[in-house]
């Protein structure tokens, strides 16, 4: 599964918005929007680890194309 779907799919799963991810996670919504519709991977690998965690996915699937 693409990374951009596998963020989706999980975020979706637990209810969580974008707004939600970038006020905790620091991470600005357009970076996060940006993620999910495939257009960048994540380059800050804390950040993409503390997304992750929220959306409750393996950060490695953030990085999977």
């Amino acid at each position: 599964m693409k990374m951009n779907l596998k963020m989706k799919e999980c975020r979706r799963r637990y209810g969580i918005t974008l707004g939600d991810i970038a006020n905790k996670t620091f991470v600005p919504i357009d970076t996060l929007r940006a993620w999910e519709e495939g257009v960048s991977t994540p380059r800050d690998r804390a950040a993409a680890c503390r997304v992750a965690e929220m959306i409750k996915c393996d950060v490695t699937d953030l990085y999977t194309a």
